[in-house]
Parts: C-alpha cells; sequence; structure tokens
C-alpha cells in the first residue's frame, strides 16, 4: 500500500540533515536561523503553490466548509485530523517538527546528537507518561495527529532518528 515509503522518507531526512550540516561545528543562533531559513525556503513555497493551485483546480468547497481555521492550520503545519488538501501535507507537519529540533541542536556543539535523541525519546516515552496519553490515541493516529502533543510524541519521529544515526 506504499506506506513504507514515509519511514523510507523520514530515514533520508534525517539522514541528509546530518550529511548536509556536519560542517557547522559553532553553537551560534545565526546557525539555527541560517538552518531553519534555509528548509523553510525549500519546502514552504513549493507545498504553498502546489496546495493553492490544488485547491482552485478541484472542488475545493468540502475542504473549506470545515471552516477558514482548517486552512490556516494547513499552511502553518499545524495536524488537523484529517487529509490535508494534499495528501503529502501530514508528512511536512513531522517534517517541520524535525526541522526545527535539529535547528536548536545547533545550540548542543558536539552533543547536538545526543540533543537530538535525547529530546525525541523523551518526547515518544516519557511525555504520554506524564501526561497520561496512550500512544494510540484513535485509529489513523499515526497519520493524523489531532494535537501538536500527539504528533510530538509519534512514534514515526523514530524514523528521524534512524536517518541521523
Amino acid at each position: 500500500m506504499g506506506f513504507i515509503g514515509v519511514p523510507i522518507f523520514f530515514i533520508i531526512s534525517g539522514f541528509i540533515m546530518v550529511h548536509t550540516t556536519k560542517e557547522l561545528s559553532s553553537n551560534t543562533f545565526k546557525n539555527v536561523y541560517d538552518f531553519l531559513l534555509k528548509r523553510i525556503i525549500r519546502v514552504v513555497p513549493l507545498y504553498y503553490l502546489c496546495t493553492i493551485i490544488f485547491l482552485l483546480v478541484t472542488n475545493f468547497q468540502n475542504f473549506l466548509d470545515d471552516g477558514f481555521v482548517r486552512v490556516i492550520k494547513v499552511f502553518l503545519f499545524i495536524p488537523i485530523g484529517k487529509w490535508p488538501p494534499l495528501d503529502v501535507g501530514w508528512t511536512l507537519n513531522y517534517e517541520m517538527f524535525f526541522y526545527l529540533l535539529f535547528g536548536i541542536s545547533f545550540l548542543f556543539r558536539e552533543k547536538r546528537y545526543v540533543f537530538i535523541y535525547f529530546t525525541i525519546i523523551i518526547l515518544i516515552f516519557i511525555v504520554p507518561l506524564v501526561v497520561n496519553e496512550p500512544l494510540i490515541l484513535y485509529p489513523y493516529y499515526y497519520l493524523f495527529p489531532k494535537t501538536y502533543l500527539d504528533l510530538i510524541i509519534n512514534p514515526l519521529l523514530l524514523f528521524f532518528l534512524l536517518g541521523v544515526f
């Protein structure tokens, strides 16, 4: 059914982030800013353009009937608990979260990968215990988190770690 594609994509993404940033050694906010800006410039314009074209070309009324807030959430990479207009949009929520963690990791110099490992492990295995949230909240939880909490405790993030490793 193609579900193996997303884990492979996340693994490759983690690997590419390490490979393309291995020369960065300083722990400045400028590195964080530059990294995040480059990621946004690379991903966001094309996604926005494709989403807008898709909404204009198709019968997007069903999507808009859910309210303007849903449209805003799609463009801000906020999980909506349903398919976004472009099916790939749900994966970008995870990708953007990973980029944020990876960018912050630049502040930890040599320990940046340790920061990423521990942050994701804590989010997936400890946070659900503290907030009393089960790992599987409803059917299709892995594909459609309904809140950021659902996204940041999702085991799918482990595939990024595999790529970083």
